[in-house]
């Protein structure tokens, strides 16, 4: 738990975690549910290109796996930077990734917001308020959640270095004005009028129990 350099326009202490792959560090989660919408905000300690990875933001589940990964990942696309996997019952062969690709773009080691959004076919992949998708492999599929955790792919790997807070989830899909809202400019704000069906503040209001951090 670390003092933030991330400016909140709500009247919350500005506290983030801060994961250390070398560590390793990571979070779990009990929630179920389909993933509408997930927004968070994180900052990784280095550079991300095409080149550099993968690190796992989120997990979503163990069987039939599923994540929201950074960086290079999957030989079934080329220079990802962010990919949505979704490995569905049917096997490999009916994988279903959304991706935003780009040889050239980095994401740089400051603060970003990142939401993914169901349209209904796809996740749409928005970073700092822009819809960056523009590649899927298969038949990208709604994601059930069975095995939230925060940081790292189930099974420990993959493990994201840098800083997180403000995570949400939606089961069902935002608006891009709402997802515009949200990002607001590059301040974090209240999310209370978006009605969430989680809200982890990560960092704000977490404590130490004498073995974990507890997120309320």
């Amino acid at each position: 738990l670390v003092p933030s350099d991330l400016q909140f326009e709500s009247p919350y202490s500005n506290f983030s975690l801060d994961f250390d792959s070398g560590g390793p560090d990571y979070l779990t989660g009990s929630t179920t549910g389909n993933i509408g919408a997930l927004s968070l905000w994180f900052k990784p300690s280095s550079v991300i290109d095409a080149t550099t990875g993968p690190f796992c933001l989120v997990n979503f589940r163990n069987a039939n796996w599923g994540a929201l990964i950074l960086g290079s990942f999957t030989g079934t696309l080329t220079d990802e930077i962010i990919s949505v996997n979704y490995l569905n019952a049917a096997g490999a062969s009916a994988d279903g990734r959304s991706a935003y690709t780009s040889a050239s773009d980095t994401i740089s080691a400051e603060w970003h917001h990142l939401c993914i959004n169901w349209s209904g076919s796809l996740y749409e992949i928005w970073l700092d308020g822009v819809n960056k998708q523009n590649d899927i492999v298969g038949t990208p599929e709604i994601i059930p959640i069975n095995a939230l955790e925060i940081a790292r792919a189930n099974g420990g790997y993959y493990y994201f270095d840098g800083h997180m807070t403000e995570m949400s989830i939606w089961t069902s899909a935002l608006t891009s004005s709402q997802i515009t809202s949200i990002y607001n400019n590059g301040y974090p704000r209240d999310l209370k009028g978006f009605s969430p069906d989680q809200w982890w503040r990560i960092g704000n209001d977490a404590w130490w129990d004498g073995s974990n951090f507890v997120l309320p």
